[in-house]
């Protein structure tokens, strides 16, 4: 995104390399300020106090947390090592607990360093990783609006120039990643599952609306109207996959207080 004439990223890696840059969102549209994190907690709190914001940048701030939380450890050996970036990332979790790209980029982090022997090669895989989970952010919200290009550019034929209405979901703006933006196609799946309700309980109603079959002496309709079909088995695959996915979330006990994972798949993993 540009400020200006300049091109600016929501995050990135000091040149000192042992600092990260952020933009702070909390002083926006009427001040553009930066903020620098130097620790965890400085990671923390940036997170904690909205200065970044949105699935995409939160998960990228996080990756880059686990890097100031191994560059904090590098002198240690690799059993204080590991214990402390462990530590730092059941810190950055709690700062939002229900924020799935934050805890995959935290485990992400913790499962590329655990592989590594020494403190020195964990905390270049650190680095890699962090800019790794920035740089795939971006690509991905890239894509997606080059997808969205070509499906733009039908709808505008189709009208013949005329004005393209695109809605978007929540924060889906560059602001909310770490590049680019998911302005196209950033559903989540509640907010499906409900256009899905909407849609069917219209249907159904416009089903009891135009039928006939409560008038005397009319025999009932041996199948239902087509959309009528329709709006029965969207209920029923939604109910369904509502089902599957809370099962998936909290296993067979009780969910979590702030699930922030696929408990089965876990398990399973």
């Amino acid at each position: 995104m540009k400020v200006g004439n300049q091109h600016f990223r929501t995050i990135w890696l000091g040149s000192d390399e042992r600092t990260v840059n952020v933009i702070d969102q909390r002083k926006l549209p009427f001040e553009f300020a930066l903020t620098e994190l130097r620790t965890v907690e400085d990671t923390a709190s940036a997170i904690r106090e909205m200065v970044v914001r949105g699935a995409g940048l939160i998960g990228a701030t996080a990756g880059f947390g686990m890097l100031l939380a191994a560059l904090e450890a590098e002198r240690m050996d690799r059993q204080k090592f590991l214990e402390h970036v462990r530590q730092a990332g059941d810190v950055l979790i709690a700062t939002r607990p229900t924020a799935i790209n934050l805890a995959w980029a935290v485990e992400r982090q913790l499962a590329s360093m655990s592989g590594e022997k020494k403190s020195d090669q964990m905390v270049e895989k650190a680095f890699e990783i962090a800019q790794a989970i920035a740089d795939e952010d971006a690509e991905a919200c890239r894509q997606i609006g080059l997808q969205g290009v070509s499906l733009i550019r039908e709808i505008s034929r189709r009208k013949c120039g005329e004005r393209v209405n695109v809605l978007t979901h929540c924060n889906a703006g560059a602001l909310a990643t770490a590049g680019y933006g998911t302005a196209l196609f950033g559903y989540h799946y509640y907010t499906l599952a409900l256009i899905g309700f909407v849609t069917a309980i219209i249907l159904l109603a416009a089903m009891l609306l135009f039928d006939r079959q409560f008038e005397p002496g009319r025999e009932p309709a041996v199948a239902p109207p087509a959309f009528a079909a329709l709006a029965v088995w969207l209920v029923i695959g939604l109910t369904a996959l509502n089902v599957v996915s809370t099962l998936l979330e909290c296993g067979f006990g009780a969910c979590a207080e702030n699930p922030v994972v696929y408990e089965l798949l876990k398990r399973g993993g």
